[in-house]
């Protein structure tokens, strides 16, 4: 997976391939959880999301959809408080399928990815 980048609600977000070292320094420099292993991080102040790059396909494609939720969340104003567990049932019915077609995209090694999510 060479480095992507795409949209949601005009925000411009990066995606890319990292050693799960170099995730670790990421996360606590933003003051994220320290631990010592990452599967993936959604680094919110620079809008990147970073995959280890020693995962399985599958194990990344799994994280790829998993930090693409947070970063869909962010883009849209949510936080932990401001949404029930319906209330995130709903925006994974309704958006599904668009962060599916985005993990598609990101995969594609050769296509760019320039479309924007929409909120629907």
């Amino acid at each position: 997976m060479t480095d992507k980048q795409f949209y949601i609600n005009t925000l411009l977000w990066q995606v890319r391939e990292e050693p799960n070292d170099v995730i670790k320094v990421d996360s606590q420099e933003y003051g994220q959880d320290d631990t010592e292993f990452y599967y993936g991080i959604c680094l919110y102040p620079i809008q990147t999301i970073e995959i280890n790059e020693d995962l399985c396909k599958d194990q990344k494609i799994r994280t790829l959809k998993h930090e693409i939720v947070h970063a869909w969340l962010y883009s849209w104003g949510m936080r932990k408080e401001d949404y029930t567990e319906e209330e995130l049932c709903e925006i994974f019915a309704n958006n599904g399928t668009n962060i599916e077609s985005l993990v598609q995209a990101i995969l594609e090694e050769e296509k760019p990815l320039t479309e924007e999510i929409e909120n629907e």
